[in-house]
């Protein structure tokens, strides 16, 4: 039921290939619970569980790409302003001789 609420809750996030994938996988684990075919429901929830696992790991990446893709900007935008201007790096030196 975890599949199905993440696939309302997602619908636009996930590719339609990852939509099928997953929606066959939980069509595949109705159909072993409807049998109480223990074998089945095993090897039903394991495929379910790893196709899970691929797809959240795979919008994790894309989640974090985003963010470091904004980061990025974000600061080469301030590495731009500061570049504008010609500074030098330089030491002052006050000579006390000239004054009297």
């Amino acid at each position: 039921y975890a599949a199905e609420k993440m696939l309302a809750e997602l619908k636009d996030k996930i590719p339609d290939n990852r939509k099928k994938a997953i929606a066959e996988k939980t069509d595949a684990l109705k159909n072993a619970l409807k049998d109480k075919n223990v074998q089945e429901v095993k090897t039903a929830m394991d495929e379910l569980t790893k196709e899970m696992q691929a797809f959240s790991a795979e919008l994790y990446r894309n989640v974090s790409q985003g963010r470091q893709q904004a980061n990025n900007k974000a600061h080469g935008d301030d590495k731009k302003e500061n570049s504008k201007g010609n500074v030098v790096d330089a030491e002052f030196k006050m000579d006390d001789d000239n004054k009297k």
